[in-house]
């Protein structure tokens, strides 16, 4: 906890140091420009994205949350407030990549994410990519993306913001932020306290009485701050830098068929990055470098701890040139050192060189947009698999765009897969292969707005084929360590709409969509295997997810239902977990007092009460209400 405070105490000392010396700097008229990375903006063509709704991201605590509400990917959650992974398009959680401000921040040692611990003031723009795009993001990027930026608003002025949150099973979370944003810098500071008691009812199917019982040791406490500082120097010139220091103590409940035995985990992260963009007639260049900190302690109070910390640098150079008007390339380079030593890994460590180019052009008038992506990585001195991606977008009518991409998407073993060494036996094997599979999708979006309606439909067609698929299972010696031991096909269906109507002052909206996935083991090098052509464990054939609006002034109402089918719990397919849907209902009001803007908002959960698992034996809230007011208070800029 002192070492937690120390650096928040740094943390802000630079920040108002950087704060004093602005003054220094010429104060000119500098015209917006754009700092996100070069791949995310240019070269993301024939990829299906989908912009987050960002008032229903602030109105949560996690991005796991949104995630699941809005039926986007599949979110494997042992419990609220515990670990949370993402399955997109029926792959598993190593093969989402998650992208802050440029930086890949899976786990160097399990290679996942947390999405629990991903709280709504680490970006203030979220980006979901469906499918895979290894070559412009490289390792895990197979089933999809998520795309984390802190885009700055320039020339704004003084910003306060207060956010207070209250809800059942004693959830509790406070959040402040200020920002103050002038011509040719913003700076801003964000800190953050959660805790919950989480000390729910649900009833054990696992019993034969089906008793009711209430929920143990599953308490959270997470507090953080984030620090983010953007300077243009010039013109063509600008500088970033952003912090993010994180940590969450968290007891872990025990499942349905386990006995309390008190288990916690510690997490800490330190996140922070340096960027440099130059922008001028037709050359950029984005430069970038980022360490991180991550520890991760397992508590058990009758036997020991287990203590196990990585440390990685990460540098990246990206730059485009524009050959015409019409046609743009860019050439890109990642070096990546990451280091691991603990109580489980006895530092080891991995060094990995990337690079990675794109060309994209438009013809016809800019109705047709092609694109090529290309990536080699040498990993540990050896080359790793030679991966590459096209896509196309095509405008075949005003109305109508079809998209489509091909890529060969790889995900190198991690730490933990390659140098794990538990006292137990469980070891990691060095021998392993590189995940290796292609990825293919077609999608077709039609767009209608006419006078005071708007309506948008989607409908996309998928296929996911991947080989090595690495899995832990008992070798001959009966000691668990990680194999190649499958290959997995998925495939399906994702389909949805969006309308909108204004009458007079009442607006109305509805977002429906669904997606039917298939995902099946297609090849095991298991001796005695029978899993061939099963569905994968924890995936659903079908996800639906409804949202209802209605806007008046500044009053909203929202209904909103998710269906999430039944999923197999064993890999035989011989258990399953049952569907559920979840019905909630949403009311925010919105009031201006001058500079100051008020928002309120009350949330009532899973409003029917449903009993339902994620993971098997793990139970999750029943009935449950969270309320929220946020202060916002604005102080232009005196020109």
């Amino acid at each position: 906890m002192n070492k937690f405070y120390f650096y928040i105490v740094i943390f802000f000392y630079i920040n108002f140091k950087i704060f004093s010396q602005s003054d220094s700097i010429k104060k000119i008229s500098i015209p917006e420009v754009e700092i996100r990375q070069i791949k995310e903006i240019y070269f993301q063509t024939g990829v299906k994205k989908v912009q987050l709704d960002s008032m229903s991201y602030k109105k949560t605590n996690a991005l796991s949350e949104v995630l699941m509400e809005q039926n986007y990917g599949q979110i494997q959650s042992y419990s609220p407030g515990q670990l949370s992974t993402p399955s997109f398009r029926g792959t598993s959680a190593n093969h989402t990549a998650v992208i802050w401000n440029g930086f890949n921040i899976q786990s160097q040692m399990n290679g996942q994410t947390d999405f629990s611990l991903l709280q709504n003031m680490a970006s203030n723009h979220v980006k979901v990519q469906m499918g895979g795009s290894g070559a412009l993001w490289g390792s895990g990027a197979i089933g999809g993306v998520i795309l984390l930026q802190n885009i700055p608003r320039f020339n704004k002025g003084t910003t306060a913001i207060l956010q207070l949150n209250a809800g059942s099973f004693n959830h509790f979370r406070q959040q402040a932020e200020v920002e103050i944003s002038k011509k040719n810098w913003v700076s801003s500071i964000k800190i953050f306290n959660q805790n919950a008691l989480n000390d729910f009812k649900y009833i054990n199917t696992y019993l034969a009485d089906r008793k009711e019982l209430t929920q143990t040791n599953a308490s959270i406490k997470i507090m953080g701050c984030m620090v983010n500082n953007v300077f243009k120097i010039n013109n063509h010139n600008q500088i970033q830098a952003n912090f993010w220091l994180q940590q969450a103590d968290r007891q872990i409940p025990p499942t349905m068929l386990s006995l309390k035995k008190n288990e916690s985990q510690f997490d800490f992260s330190l996140k922070s990055n340096l960027s440099y963009s130059y922008n001028k007639n037709f050359f950029k260049l984005n430069a970038r470098v980022g360490y991180f900190i991550e520890k991760i302690q397992f508590r058990r109070p009758l036997y020991d701890s287990l203590t196990n910390q990585s440390n990685t640098l990460i540098s990246e150079v990206e730059t485009m040139f524009k050959l015409t008007e019409k046609q743009s390339f860019q050439l890109g380079f990642n070096h990546t050192f990451a280091q691991a030593d603990g109580d489980n890994l006895l530092k080891k460590q991995i060094l990995r060189f990337s690079i990675f180019a794109s060309h994209k052009i438009a013809l016809l008038k800019d109705k047709l947009i092609f694109q090529t992506s290309l990536r080699e990585q040498i990993d540990n001195a050896n080359f790793s698999p030679f991966t590459f991606g096209f896509g196309l977008e095509a405008k075949v009518h005003k109305s109508i765009i079809l998209t489509s991409n091909f890529n060969r998407n790889f995900r190198m073993p991690t730490l933990n897969d390659l140098y794990w060494n538990d006292p137990s036996g469980t070891k990691g094997n060095i021998n392993l292969k590189p995940e290796l599979g292609w990825t293919q999708d077609v999608s077709i979006t039609y767009l209608l707005k006419k006078n005071n309606f708007d309506f948008s439909i989607n409908s996309s067609v998928f296929n996911s084929y991947i080989d090595n698929w690495i899995n832990w299972r008992e070798n001959n010696f009966g000691r668990l360590t990680p194999q190649n031991l499958q290959s997995v096909w998925s495939r399906g269906v994702e389909y949805g709409f969006n309308a909108s109507l204004k009458i007079n002052k009442i607006v109305q909206k509805i977002t429906f969509n669904s997606d039917y996935t298939i995902s099946t083991i297609e090849g095991a090098k298991d001796i005695n295997s029978n899993l061939l052509k099963k569905q994968l464990i924890y995936v659903p054939y079908n996800k639906t997810f409804i949202n209802y609006s209605i806007y008046y002034k500044k009053t909203t109402l929202a209904y909103q239902w998710t269906y999430t089918g039944f999923r197999y719990s064993t890999e035989d397919n011989e258990e399953f977990l049952p569907a559920f849907h979840l019905s909630n209902i949403v009311l925010n009001q919105e009031l201006d007092f001058k500079k100051l803007h008020l928002n309120a908002f009350l949330r009532l959960n899973n409003i029917f009460n449903q009993n339902y698992q994620i993971l098997a034996s793990r139970p999750m809230y029943g009935i449950n209400f969270n309320v929220g007011v946020t202060f916002k208070f604005l102080q232009s800029n005196i020109n």
